[in-house]
């Protein structure tokens, strides 16, 4: 793909072209009536300005594609109430119709009830809003019911027990039941699941659009499962309170004082009102008390509005019932963590949690929920949390922040904050605030970080004593590592470092040990005992130089001059020590500001569009000119705005003739030379089916020296007969070639998501 600077470069030299001819068209107009000259001016052909129309494009595409099944379904546009009050009146309304009809047929009688099927049916025909959630495979996973009040949708189900109530006269649990299942069988005959995109903000006055800051009415269509409370208004001033306090200044004082800190805050305060973060995030805030936790918390409950926020604490997220506490919530928000240690299963659930992946939640005399949460996890203690859990996919989510600034110790508690909280129009300028002055960024400002790595060392003693392997270059230096003699460095190491703590045994050690090792791309290999310097001769390294520091100690000295068997661990030559230190417990996140494009992922998509414009757009003129019949003197903005109508399909992401818009598209990939390897790529190198020795970079170097498409191809590939090393040299590459991290996910969750990547 042709990068902007090269694609502005071809603008540049084709209006240079039609600047040089300018006085030549205009002589021969003077000879020929009717003639315009050609006005191509070099900030039509900007960057700048195909950005802003590819960008509104995607947008309008974003937005009105989920509704393209309308067109050919209206009647599964839902119908639109003033209140839930008005929804159950239509659908009273429906049911004396219903029955005056059975009656009229002669099905029932005039006193009878109706029965199951017949408010089923009623409820179909209402066209009341409901949908289906919706997950990543396009499986229905359960029934939601929109609330006219409140304008969202819920598994809320009082709305349609209230109908069927009208309908039946009696609901039982039972019916109930067979009623909403019937309900949600049929679900496709509703409306559409068309969750808010990311940048889709449903605010108090509508939904706000993060990208251009406008306003847009939200109807059912859109499938708002929580909404902020507080309007976005964006005249609103701060108000001045006596005791001069203003929200910069309050944010300020909870910081310590540590601009770092500060941005760190509104970092973490920015990505709750919008509910969405640009990393899986697990936000702990940790402080003894009085030091404004509760304050800042509860000023950010109620802008979002408590109805939106829920308080399940750590313990709770381990349990059903704290699990549907998050169902259709805004933020969770957990104050009163008693119990610091996050057990296993509540860490696997975090972790869920906190990717948006849909979990099954059990409910008492209905079918398990399936529940989605979107927002960011904030929970308050005195303590930082301890993890059982130790491993990447948990300290990559940790944010921490430490409130330092203790006010009673300071003597400066204020007794008037709590109103100020309260303050409505407060909240509309720090929603204004956190929206327009507080950039987007690429990652948290972690500056708290060490209390996270502090803790846990003290709950990992191995694990920190691989960080420290890492960190002083041993692991760099030896592709292969003796268990054995790794045991006799650690001994020496805890005698110095863990102020007396247990130390483990060989047989415990080595287990940790090798699960430890696993997220630096080491692995045991079964079977393979050998003695140390057999292994010293194969990695060609002395392991007295590699180990360092770790060397001193009598107990390394001991069991390297005895020359012991042992099992022995081995990484893959793909794997480069200095690539993945950044995503272990010591590495050091990289926070950048960016634009919302950036947050939201969204700018490979744009740019990929903006490419695509450019290139149809040029091989559209440079064709015109290079036409017989069009001459310089017929040269005219005709031609640029045949130009221009003649891209225009590209643009049109909904035409009626869905035909022309694949024979348009055909076209002008064959017009685009840069764009053909994308599409047909026949020089695919195939997958070995051979593990390289433990030394050989071939495999790395070949994957790494591959072409976008040849990547793409090899990932398609790859298969139960690729090296293991294959599969992590392809994956890697994808991930950093693409700008992503699937790191977290198993190999085939990995491969189908670098391949949907892709296909953007």
């Amino acid at each position: 793909m042709e990068k902007y600077q090269d694609i502005l470069k071809k603008a540049d030299s084709l209006t240079s072209v039609v600047s040089n001819l300018r006085s030549e068209i205009e002589r021969a107009v003077q000879h020929s009536d009717g003639v315009s000259a050609l006005e191509l001016e070099s900030d039509a052909l900007s960057q700048e300005n195909f950005r802003k129309r590819v960008t509104k494009r995607y947008i309008q595409r974003e937005v009105l594609a989920p509704l393209a099944p309308y067109l050919k379904e209206p009647d599964r546009i839902p119908l639109r109430f003033d209140s839930n009050a008005a929804a159950v009146a239509y659908v009273r309304a429906l049911t004396h119709e219903h029955k005056a009809w059975l009656i009229a047929q002669g099905m029932i009688r005039p006193n009878s009830r109706l029965k199951e099927d017949d408010a089923a049916e009623i409820l179909m025909k209402s066209r009341l809003a409901m949908t289906a959630y919706v997950d990543r495979r396009g499986v229905s996973q359960g029934l939601l019911i929109y609330d006219y009040d409140r304008r969202i949708y819920s598994n809320d189900t009082r709305l349609i027990e209230i109908c069927l109530t009208d309908i039946l006269g009696v609901v039982k649990k039972q019916s109930l039941s067979a009623i909403l299942a019937t309900l949600e069988a049929n679900a496709h005959n509703f409306a559409v699941y068309n969750p808010p995109k990311p940048w889709q903000l449903p605010v108090a006055n509508g939904v706000l659009n993060l990208l251009t800051l406008s306003l847009d009415v939200d109807t059912p269509l859109l499938t708002v499962m929580s909404r902020v409370s507080t309007p976005y208004d964006p005249n609103v001033r701060e108000p001045t309170f006596n005791n001069g306090m203003t929200f910069e200044k309050l944010i300020d004082n909870f910081a310590g004082h540590d601009p770092r800190r500060v941005k760190l805050v509104m970092q973490v305060m920015k990505s709750a009102l919008i509910g969405h973060a640009p990393v899986p995030t697990f936000v702990q805030i940790i402080g003894p008390g009085g030091d404004g936790k509760s304050t800042l918390m509860n000023l950010l409950t109620n802008i979002i509005g408590s109805e939106n926020v829920s308080p399940a604490t750590v313990s709770d997220l381990g349990t059903d019932d704290g699990l549907r506490s998050l169902d259709g919530m805004h933020l969770n928000i957990g104050m009163d963590n008693g119990e610091s240690f996050i057990r296993p299963k509540t860490s696997e659930v975090l972790k869920k949690v906190t990717a948006g992946e849909f979990l099954l939640v059990a409910r008492k005399y209905l079918n398990a929920a399936v529940i989605v949460f979107r927002g960011v996890i904030i929970q308050v203690s005195n303590k930082p949390f301890r993890f059982a859990d130790n491993t990447a996919a948990t300290y990559r989510r940790v944010i921490t922040i430490e409130a330092t600034n203790n006010y009673y110790d300071n003597g400066t508690v204020d007794r008037n904050i709590e109103s100020m909280v309260a303050n409505e129009q407060w909240h509309k300028y720090i929603l204004k605030y956190l929206i327009e002055n507080v950039p987007f960024f690429t990652d948290f400002e972690d500056v708290d970080r060490e209390v996270l790595v502090n803790t846990l060392d003290a709950d990992d003693p191995i694990g920190s004593f691989c960080a420290e392997l890492a960190e002083e270059g041993v692991l760099s230096a030896l592709p292969a590592m003796h268990v054995r003699l790794a045991y006799a460095a650690y001994s020496d190491w805890h005698t110095k470092n863990a102020n007396g703590g247990m130390m483990h045994s060989s047989r415990s050690f080595t287990t940790q040990f090798v699960e430890s090792m696993k997220q630096y791309g080491y692995k045991l290999k079964p079977g393979r005992r050998c003695r140390i310097k057999n292994v010293e001769a194969i990695v060609k390294v002395s392991f007295e130089d590699a180990f360092g520091i770790f060397a001193n100690g009598d107990v390394f000295r001991s069991v390297y001059d005895s020359n012991s068997v042992g099992s022995v661990i081995e990484r893959a030559s793909s794997v480069k020590i200095d690539r993945i230190m950044n995503n272990t417990r010591r590495g050091k996140r990289e926070s950048r500001w960016c634009d919302a494009y950036q947050y939201f992922k969204l700018s490979a998509s744009i740019d990929a569009d903006v490419s695509n414009d450019y290139i149809a757009y040029f091989d559209i003129i440079e064709e015109m000119l290079a036409r017989d019949e069009y001459s310089i003197i017929t040269i005219d903005t005709r031609i640029i705005e045949e130009a221009y109508q003649q891209t225009q399909p590209l643009s049109m992401y909904l035409d009626d003739n869905e035909d022309e818009m694949v024979l348009i598209q055909d076209r002008f990939r064959q017009k685009a030379p840069t764009l053909q390897y994308l599409y047909d790529s026949d020089d695919v190198p195939q997958a070995e089916n051979s593990e390289p020795s433990l030394f050989d970079d071939a495999v790395e170097d070949e994957i790494h020296g591959l072409r976008l498409d040849e990547l793409k191809e090899r990932l398609n590939t790859l298969n139960n007969e690729s090296s293991n090393i294959e599969i992590a040299c392809v994956l890697s590459e994808s991930d950093s070639r693409l700008g992503i991290d699937t790191s977290d996910y198993d190999t085939d969750t990995r491969i189908v998501r670098l391949k949907l990547e892709f296909d953007k």
